[in-house]
This record gives structure tokens, C-alpha cells and sequence, in this order.
């Protein structure tokens, strides 16, 4: 389980973070994360990979976070049905446009002022993408990142650490949690 104290700490001494959480306890781990993340931010941009974010916004919510701090990017619900507008929101087309998550993010560093990103879960873009193709991806969102001195959080499930894409994330991060 992630402590939350040793996650803030975390989020303050580096910029660039690999969380591998377990399944089990997935979406408490996840509030943890968003709450330290939150609060170590000004605004953050939560790109809702594993969950749309009707769900995630209602989640964070119930758990007491304001989603006032957190610009979204939903990569699943326009991929089912065309969402109404949201002000804080951008709803791209599938978790297969990367192109399209890449110029929402600069959309959000950049119009929305978000100086935090969070990736949940970055493993999944494996079900739709080669680990070369994420990790091409992970590497321009990084740019953007570092270049505007931002922080970012990436989970990733324990359960992928041997995976390609994992060991790749490992040369980009400035720590694995």
C-alpha cells in the first residue's frame, strides 16, 4: 500500500515519479495518489486512462479531493458515446490517440496552467499501443514536462514490472515508488 506521507515527500524531493500498485486496493491507492498529488500542486492534469472521468470526478468527490484542482483528459468515454462539454475536461477520441492526449496535455500545461500530471495507468495504453510507441509518447510528454518544471505521477500495476514498457519507464523517472 502507498503511504500517503511517504508520497508527498516523494512528489517534493522529484519530478517525475513510477508508482507500481497492486490490483488489489487499486482505487483506494489511486485517492492517495490524486490527494498527495493535489496537494503538492497547483493544478493538476489527470489523464483518465483506466476510468472515464465521470467516475473519476464522482470518486474523488466522495473522498473529499477537490476536482476544482484537477484539469482531466478522458481518453474512454467519447470511445462509447459523445460526452456533454465540460469546462475542466477534454475528452479525446480513444486511449489510441496518442497524438491527441499529447496536444491536450500541452492544451493543459499550457491554457489550463497545470504544473501536475497524473497518468492512471499508464500500462493500460498497452492494451492499444506498442511499448515503443508508449514509451515514444511517455518521452515527449516528459519533455513538455521538464521544460515547464512540472511534476507527473505514472502508475503502473505491480503485476507489469517485467513488462517492456515498465523497464523502459524506469530510464525516464527520477524515482520508482
Amino acid at each position: 500500500m502507498i503511504n500517503y506521507t511517504e508520497l508527498s515527500s516523494q512528489i517534493k524531493e522529484n519530478s517525475i515519479l513510477l508508482l507500481m500498485v497492486s490490483k488489489e486496493g487499486y482505487r483506494s491507492q489511486n485517492i492517495e495518489i490524486a490527494r498527495a498529488l493535489s496537494e503538492n500542486a497547483q493544478k493538476s492534469c489527470y489523464v483518465c486512462i483506466n476510468a472515464p472521468y465521470n467516475f473519476v470526478t464522482q470518486n474523488l468527490a466522495k473522498n473529499n479531493i477537490s476536482i476544482d484542482k484537477f484539469f482531466f483528459i478522458d481518453t474512454l468515454t467519447r470511445n462509447v458515446n459523445e460526452p456533454a462539454p465540460a469546462e475542466n475536461c477534454i475528452f479525446v477520441s480513444s486511449p489510441n490517440s496518442l497524438t491527441e492526449i499529447s496536444l491536450a496535455f500541452s492544451k493543459a500545461l499550457n491554457e489550463k496552467h497545470c504544473d501536475g500530471a497524473l497518468f492512471d495507468t499508464i500500462s493500460s495504453l498497452t492494451i492499444y499501443q506498442s511499448s515503443h510507441t508508449i514509451i515514444q509518447f511517455v518521452h515527449t510528454i516528459l519533455t513538455k514536462l521538464r521544460i515547464t518544471n512540472g511534476k507527473a505521477i505514472f502508475v503502473v500495476l505491480k503485476d507489469d514490472i517485467n513488462s517492456d514498457l515498465v523497464k523502459d519507464l524506469y530510464m525516464f523517472v527520477d524515482k520508482v515508488v
